[in-house]
């Protein structure tokens, strides 16, 4: 099999994509074994970060047996539009028991969705040290996510789409795990300990992101079709 990642977009001052469009596209589509779509949660957008006139709106991740027999012109959406890039999936963090709800109900919480491309500077090894090495660790230690998906992009399926290295979805069961930065940084409320774990994590991103281009968007989270034990 194969997964197919699809970023949506809208222009600043456009309204944000919905479930209620978003959902049906995927739920019609065939042969799909395993799909997951992010929309949007603009009563969230103090979250957001980066992206500038062209805002990252929804994300659709799909699993297929091929992606060439994949209808991208039917799951683009026009308004909003979206790039499709073929992607490698890693779960360091899966929802595994912590999945209790219905497929396709909204899942509790929020979601962030950060699209990234690698810092010129940085060489190959350091970027898969840094992201893949140390950005886990920190990730299981330092946030209280219940699921964090790791897309790597392959190559874009779409022409003229952004140059991004990759697609990640971080999961939390409580809005305020967001909201409150001694819950995003898992600090107990110990000023000094909330200081070295935001240390931590800035100290490692700068080493495989590039902050210029990275965008981050607050997401709602509906797992219309689950891969168990490891899926979204």
């Amino acid at each position: 099999m194969e997964k197919v990642c699809i970023p949506l977009w809208r222009a600043a001052g456009e309204p944000a994509a919905t479930a209620d469009a978003l959902l049906p596209l995927v739920s019609a589509s065939s042969g799909l074994h395993g799909a997951t779509v992010h929309v949007e949660a603009p009563e969230h957008d103090a979250l957001r970060h980066g992206g500038g006139e062209r805002l990252l709106t929804g994300l659709l991740s799909l699993w297929v047996d091929s992606y060439q027999d994949l209808d991208l012109t039917a799951l683009r959406a026009d308004p909003p539009a979206g790039d499709a890039y073929l992607v490698t999936e890693s779960v360091p963090q899966p929802y595994g028991d912590a999945f209790t709800w219905s497929e396709g109900e909204r899942s509790p919480g929020l979601s962030m969705v950060t699209l990234l491309d690698k810092p010129a500077a940085a060489s190959e090894a350091d970027f898969y040290r840094a992201w893949h090495g140390l950005h886990r660790l920190t990730t299981a230690e330092c946030h209280p996510f219940t699921s964090y998906v790791r897309n790597e992009i392959v190559r874009s399926l779409s022409e003229g789409a952004p140059a991004y290295r990759g697609i990640v979805t971080e999961s939390a069961p409580d809005v305020q795990d967001f909201v409150d930065p001694h819950r995003f940084y898992v600090s107990g409320g110990d000023p000094e300990r909330l200081r070295a774990n935001q240390k931590r994590v800035v100290e490692e991103i700068v080493q495989f992101i590039d902050l210029t281009t990275m965008q981050v968007a607050p997401m709602q989270e509906y797992v219309v079709r689950r891969l168990a034990p490891t899926s979204p």
